[in-house]
């Protein structure tokens, strides 16, 4: 093997150990119900959520994080006085659906899917609402929704 060629396989093999301690551990049932112990002051209105996977419009990003695990990606909103942090879950090139959540002072205040695919989507707003990582609207316990 040339040097060249030696570099290469180190590099190469720097590159995956980095990316792989780099990534995000899988969320499961007992990791959100450890972090819900960890957590005792969470509102009891938020715990069966977090508990099913599934989030809420008031939830705190750290909440989120516990339900869903971290975002595909975080982009600093500009420009709109109701919200200052935009996650996004999915990918349009992975799919042809994302999930936008709307943060304002770490405090998730919408909600919004994209299915460009099926030319679908909706928003919410309505604390009630309790959604999983899905591409239809949620179902909802208290007779309200958001705007569809």
């Amino acid at each position: 093997m040339s040097k060249y060629g030696r570099l290469d396989v180190v590099l190469l093999l720097g590159v995956l150990i980095v990316t792989g301690c780099a990534t995000t551990p899988e969320i499961t049932p007992d990791s959100r119900s450890t972090w819900v112990t960890e957590h005792p002051e969470t509102p009891s209105t938020f715990v069966p959520a977090i508990l099913d996977g599934q989030i809420m419009v008031g939830m705190s990003s750290e909440m989120v994080s516990a339900a869903w695990g971290a975002p595909t990606r975080v982009d600093v909103v500009r420009g709109d006085v109701r919200y200052d942090t935009k996650w996004v879950y999915g990918n349009y090139l992975a799919s042809s659906a994302v999930s936008h959540l709307y943060f304002k002072d770490g405090r998730m205040e919408m909600f919004e899917f994209i299915d460009t695919k099926n030319q679908q989507s909706f928003q919410v707003t309505n604390p009630g609402d309790r959604l999983s990582l899905q591409s239809r609207p949620p179902e909802t316990k208290t007779g309200g929704g958001g705007s569809h």
